[in-house]
């Protein structure tokens, strides 16, 4: 018996258990079914699925008789019943798989059985439910009878997959299905289940990403009314948390419905996408960018039919009137949808029409280019230079000439806005893509060559993308636009993002590689005749283009033409003076110097002798180009594979350098030779390396840092800090014990050096030895060679520890004072080396070191300060009495005597006047380095605290508060200490301390009100910086807060109660200025921020309800106060409350003041409380209440 009679005889007998096991035993041998079926006539078939469709019905018979049982019996026979339904599932499956499948009735009726138990089926048979689904999808791809009866179940299904897996598998499936959905009636209750999938497509990732996904949403929201106006809604909903992709997507969605819609459903569609344009003209501006993407997919299909007539007759009742409206936001959106759409046509109108049509929109964009609002004229600009260069063919000429006219003419200039005038530099651009625009563009393009010089950098970028958009155009140079002497002259001064595009512009013009070498060094002697600074900026940037080898060939160039120019002039010498054998043996080594350095040139690359040595700038130049050069590629050089480069290159150097240094004498090219030097090994050059420390020792006192800064450079290189050092070391030791001496003094060399040299006398420099050591700790290539001595500097800090001691006797005026420049310059970097050295828990813990000083000051420097007031005014009062005694008529035997008294009087004076200063300069120092520290994250909370108080410290002995910015600078470095620590100080609060400033400032004022009104506007920004970070800052509490702005309004008051009981407070004014000094400092702090002036109002309000201003001074003061700010700046929010508290607490006062008695008081009283009244009536006209 063959396999197709054992499975009729199998299907006849009605075994289930038979029936599964067999065509398990068919799969599992790798039968094919197809085959099996295939030779079955039509009365086999007919008999075979008759007896499948019995074994169906058992089957359905069981699931419902196992409905009663329970556990695990009926997952057993759940099991089962699964097992039998995917064997017929597998045989309907091959039965359509054959050619011409023959359907018999019981065929069909098995396959709308398994439909029916598709949905309900469990979820573990899912394999089984895809194979039933599958089975569908075939039927209905081979057109099968009956079809339309298996579908409706099978495409529910698949999108409730789809949206579960969301893979392009199922969406491909879906769609292989979309012709299907004409089936369902959507408006009926019954595809409610369908209807809701169908929405949650819409807004699914998968479906929205993968293009068959989009065609089955465009063909779903063609389907039905209702459901496009239901999917259009819930997109709009989804709409403003879409990227640009989604909205694209979402455009694509939009135009295949409309492409397939008709009647009722098209006009819902148009309606739909009218909805999208009207929102896209009036949509915030985060929203309008994805909505004009979601449309530009409409005007990107215009090759299809009836596109443009859609476009014109959807848009036209929007745009005309929206862009004439008075919100510019609204013009701006409808007129990028404009110039998005145009041309806006419809092919039906005739020609006179569309004339008409165009022309209406070209009158729309000249008066779009003259908007009031910027932003409009921008994007016009853009967007229509790309309009002119698409459809120049189309746009009559004169259009196109009046156009550009008003653009290059008039909004190239627009002073109110740099985004148009960049703009029409980049649309030239636009413009310049067609070949057509490039004889049009040629005699106007010049005008725009002062915008390289443009205030705003985004100009002068656009300015030169245009230029190298130029260079790539043969028929137009971009010199021709911008002479090279404006282009070099932006190089030398302008930002990063200039230089960087210049360069580009310039790097193939000032240094081609491709050519000779003769070339490329004519081509550099020329940007260094034509400007220094820019040749600086082009060879700092120039290595980021070349090689390391080219850069390294390029340096050895130009240090070998130096060298033919220095042969070209030795050999134009006439005669022979007495030192011609050493001027021949120069020759020689100079002529061995250029051929080592340029063996590989040619002779015909020689100078042809307009290059010559007497000309200093262009030598100097060079050998700076050779510097940066090698400080740009320094690093590269350093790397293991340029080893070699960097080995050949220090050799040839080393030899030239020398050469040079020889024949040079002019400063510049002797400081840029120095420079160079210091690039190769020590020993190479020992001449040069030897006459640095030299020229360092023999500098003048007065020297600048142009002077001596190639000298310290080329030492740092070379390491050898430590001769710098021992030198600053000797002038700060032979300086502090020798006081005014100019004396001169020799230095004794080391006793251990077997070498016999001269010792040359200089005078020592100490001042200048400071600023040396400035210098070398700030610089970045001298500061890390610096820093890693840390033992000599440790050693150079202990010596400036002895500067405390002169500082003490200067300030006491006991003896013969040390320079008070000196001793400031030494102290400063005393401070300095203690921040640089820091290292915790050691004996170079910069907090140790601090704390020590405050403890030193707070002795013997503080007191100095407090006696600075009295020795100005003793001074003021003996300068005339000396002035008197120096007139001498006749002179004297004695003469010389009172000379010598009187030059003594006036020393012991001058000390006693500058100790003060002297002081002074010292306590700031402390307070910049100690401030300076706290930024840097060294030390603690008490650390902090102890500045703060070293702070208050200082006001409280300093009387005319020289001390002011430095304190208030030091307090804003604490205030950020304590917020970065997260809790607050262990010590006073914030509050604490600005209430002791506060107290220092207005004693202050009590004695020299003129000077300290002149200092407080200096620390404005001070005291605000400190508001800005506690009431910025989420780590403050709220009863901090409220502590620091009741010591403000306390301060306020005091002062202003004060000058009430003086009877000094003038009328309001709406600037402040009528406001005593410390009043006016701080309410213009508070008031610079809303978010702090809203703080201050509230506790000013906290206060007047407490029942705190309880007289009638203080009242007064609080009420000229408020006014003072209700007219400078009334819209705090709470201010309307607090001139209610103020109004209820005047009421009270009044009363309380009618019921005194006596007489004298009532008069001043009387003129008090009529003041009063005037002043709340102009703070609530200030803040706009009702009488």
């Amino acid at each position: 018996m063959n396999k197709r009679e054992e499975l009729l005889s199998v299907v006849d007998n009605e075994d289930l258990q038979k029936f599964v096991k067999f065509v398990q035993t068919l799969k599992s041998e790798a039968v094919d079914l197809v085959e099996i079926l295939s030779g079955c006539s039509k009365k086999q078939l007919d008999r075979l699925w008759e007896g499948v469709q019995q074994t169906c019905a058992v089957t359905m018979l069981s699931i419902e008789a196992g409905d009663d049982d329970n556990g695990d019996h009926l997952e057993e026979e759940m099991m089962k019943i699964l097992e039998v339904l995917q064997c017929v599932v597998d045989l309907a499956s091959a039965a359509i798989q054959q050619e011409e499948p023959h359907v018999s009735p019981c065929l069909k009726s098995s396959a709308v059985l398994l439909l029916g138990l598709l949905l309900p089926m469990p979820e573990t048979a899912d394999r089984l439910k895809n194979d039933i689904c599958v089975l569908c999808e075939k039927w209905w791809q081979k057109n099968l009878p009956g079809k339309e009866d298996l579908i409706t179940n099978a495409l529910i299904y698949l999108l409730q997959r789809s949206l579960s897996l969301q893979t392009k598998k199922e969406i491909k499936r879906l769609w292989s299905l979309h012709t299907a959905l004409s089936l369902f009636n959507m408006s009926d209750a019954s595809s409610d289940m369908l209807r809701d999938l169908l929405c949650q497509c819409v807004i699914n990732t998968p479906f929205l990403k993968f293009d068959e996904g989009c065609r089955f949403l465009g063909c779903v929201m063609s389907l039905d009314p209702n459901l496009t106006d239901c999917l259009h809604k819930i997109i709009k909903t989804h709409m403003p948390i879409s990227n640009r992709n989604v909205m694209e997507r979402y455009g694509e969605i939009y135009f295949r419905a409309w492409q397939t819609a008709t009647g009722p459903v098209l006009e819902k569609l148009e309606s739909a996408i009218q909805n999208v344009m009207d929102h896209a003209v009036h949509a915030k501006k985060s929203l309008a960018p994805g909505l004009r993407c979601l449309l530009g997919y409409f005007h990107k299909q215009r090759k299809h039919s009836g596109v443009d007539s859609m476009l014109l007759r959807l848009y036209g009742p929007l745009l005309w009137r929206s862009l004439k409206v008075a919100n510019c936001h609204v013009r701006e959106n409808a007129a990028m949808l404009l110039l998005d759409s145009f041309p806006l046509q419809d092919q039906e109108l005739c020609n006179e029409e569309l004339d008409q049509l165009l022309q209406k929109q070209f009158d729309i964009f000249q008066n779009l280019l003259e908007d009031t609002y910027p932003s409009i004229r921008s994007v016009t600009v853009r967007k229509l230079c790309k309009i002119l260069s698409t459809f120049c063919e189309f746009i009559p000429a004169e259009t196109i000439k009046n156009l550009v006219t008003k653009m290059m003419q008039d909004l190239v200039w627009d002073a109110s806005s740099a985004d148009v005038r960049a703009s029409v530099i980049l649309s030239m651009m636009t413009l310049l893509d067609n070949q057509m625009f490039i004889p049009m563009l040629k005699p106007i393009l010049p005008q725009l060559c002062n915008h390289i010089h443009d205030v705003s950098e985004k100009v002068r970028v656009a300015m030169i993308e245009l230029l190298l958009k130029v260079k790539g155009i043969r028929a137009i140079k971009y010199w021709d636009i911008v002479p090279m002497e404006h282009i070099l002259a932006r190089l030398e001064i302008d930002s990063h993002p200039v230089a960087r595009r210049i360069m580009k512009l310039l790097q193939s013009t000032f240094m081609p590689l491709d050519k000779p070498k003769s070339v490329q060094l004519d081509r550099c002697v020329a940007l260094i005749e034509s400007s220094r600074g820019a040749a600086r900026q082009y060879f700092h940037y120039a290595p980021a283009n070349l090689s390391v080898q080219d850069t390294a060939t390029y340096m050895i160039s130009i240090v070998a033409c130096i060298l033919r120019c220095i042969k070209a002039e030795k050999s134009k010498q006439d005669g022979v003076d007495t030192s011609q054998q050493e001027g021949g043996d120069n020759s020689k080594s100079q002529d061995a110097a250029a051929e080592e350095l340029d063996e590989e040139e040619e002779e015909e690359e020689e100078e042809d002798g307009t290059l010559t040595i007497h000309n200093t700038e262009v030598m100097a130049g060079l050998v700076e180009a050779v510097v940066i050069l090698w400080s740009v590629t320094n690093n590269e050089f350093k790397k293991r594979q340029n080893h070699g480069i960097e080995k050949n290159l220090q050799t040839k150097i080393s030899i030239a350098v020398t050469e040079m240094m020889k024949f040079f004498d002019d400063p510049q090219v002797c400081a840029a030779l120095i420079n160079l030097a210091g690039f190769v090994p020590y020993n190479s050059v020992p001449t040069i390396s030897r006459m640095c420390l030299s020229k360092l020792k023999k500098m003048p006192v007065d020297s600048v840092a142009e002077d001596y800064n190639c000298y310290l450079d080329a030492l740092c290189k070379w390491d050898k800090v430590v001769d710098i050092l021992d030198l600053v070391d000797e002038w700060l030791t032979e300086g502090l014990q020798q006081g005014h001496s100019q004396t001169p003094t020799v230095k004794v060399g080391k006793t251990n050096r077997k070498s016999v040299g001269f010792v040359v006398p200089h005078e020592p420099a100490p001042i200048l030895g400071i600023d040396y050591l400035t210098y070398m700790l700030r610089h970045p290539i001298c500061r890390p060679i610096l820093t890693s001595h840390e033992n000599e500097l440790t050693q150079l800090q202990t010596k400036l520890k002895t500067v405390m001691k002169c500082v003490e006797k200067n300030l006491r005026s006991d003896t013969e004072p040390v320079n008070d420049d000196l001793l400031t310059a030494s102290f400063g970097l005393y401070c300095k080396l203690a921040g640089i050295l820091h290292q915790s828990n050691t004996k170079n813990d910069a907090t140790s070191t601090f704390e020590e000083l405050y403890s030193w000051a707070d002795v013997h420097v503080l007191p100095s300060i407090s006696q600075l007031d009295k020795r100005a005014d003793m001074t003021s009062r003996k300068r005339t009495l000396f002035t008197l005694t120096d007139i001498t008529i006749l002179p004297s035997p004695d003469t010389q005597d009172k000379q010598t008294d009187l030059s003594r009087k006036r020393t012991s004076q001058q000390a006693g006047q500058n100790s003060g200063t002297l002081a002074t300069s010292i306590v700031e120092m402390i307070l910049a380095a100690w401030g300076d520290l706290l930024l840097i994250g060294i030390g603690d909370t008490s650390f902090a605290v102890l500045l703060a108080d070293f702070c208050v410290s200082c006001l409280q002995r300093d009387e005319c508060l020289s001390t002011l910015s430095a304190v208030m600078n030091c307090l804003c470095s604490v205030t950020a200490h304590i917020l970065l620590q997260g809790k607050r100080s262990d010590g006073d609060s914030i509050a604490a301390y600005l209430g002791k400033v506060f107290i220092a400032i207005a004693t202050a004022l009590l004695k020299d009100k003129d000077q300290v009104s002149k200092l407080l506007p200096g620390v404005r920004n001070h005291l605000m910086e400190i508001f800005t970070l506690v009431y910025g800052s989420p780590l403050m509490d709220e009863t901090t807060l409220q502590e620091i702005m009741a010591t403000v309004i306390g301060a306020l008051l005091g002062e202003l109660v004060h000058t009430s009981q003086q009877f000094d407070l003038e009328e309001i004014s709406g600037d402040l200025t009528q406001l005593p000094p410390l009043s006016r400092w701080l309410c213009d702090s508070v008031c610079r921020k809303n978010y702090i002036a809203k703080h201050f109002i509230g506790e000013l309000g906290k206060c007047l309800e407490s029942g705190a201003v309880d007289d009638l001074h203080t009242l007064h003061g609080a009420i000229h106060m408020l006014g003072s700010i209700a007219k400078y700046k009334p819209k705090i929010p709470g201010m309307k409350e607090c001139w209610i508290a103020v109004q209820s607490q005047a009421d009270k006062i009044k009363s309380e003041q009618h019921t005194q008695e006596e007489e004298e008081e009532d008069v001043r009283d009387k003129e008090l409380l009529q003041s009063l009244t005037t002043k709340l009536q102009e703070c609530q006209q200030a803040l706009g209440l009702a009488s």
